[in-house]
């Protein structure tokens, strides 16, 4: 206990009784911005889920012109998904999916090796770079 909070780690406590030492779990945006640093994408992605206007906009809709019947054009929005953003989404989703399991399975010493062919295998199949290979970089 004096060695854990002598390295600065907090003290938890009820009633003036210390129940245990510990750190705070990082908010989800650090932990994004730090381990898969794809902070801006989880903000767009997160705004979506959120209903916020800004996102669903820029990833579900697209301006028109309208004309009306008396022959007024006006601008008005549709709905429409993007084919970029279905692109975004595989190139975000399959990368990041990825490296979570990849690491999870480094943690857990599940067999390494059957993944990272797993992963050869879907990257080759998307036509995925080879800098887009995590597993590559860190071996």
């Amino acid at each position: 206990e004096n060695k854990a909070i002598s390295l600065g780690y907090p003290q938890l406590s009820k009633n003036g009784k210390i129940t245990g030492i510990a750190t705070h779990m990082p908010e989800t945006v650090m932990l994004i911005r730090t381990f898969l640093k794809n902070e801006s994408e989880y903000r767009i992605l997160s705004g979506v889920a959120h209903c916020y206007l800004w996102a669903t906009w820029q990833v579900g809709f697209h301006i028109i012109e309208v004309e009306d019947e008396q022959g007024e054009k006006f601008k008005a929005i549709e709905k429409r998904i993007n084919p970029e953003m279905i692109f975004f989404g595989v190139i975000l989703a399959v990368p990041t999916l990825s490296k979570i399991i990849w690491t999870k399975g480094k943690l857990f010493g599940w067999n390494i090796q059957e993944i990272e062919d797993l992963l050869s295998q879907t990257f080759d199949t998307f036509r995925f770079n080879n800098k887009m290979r995590f597993w590559i970089q860190s071996n």
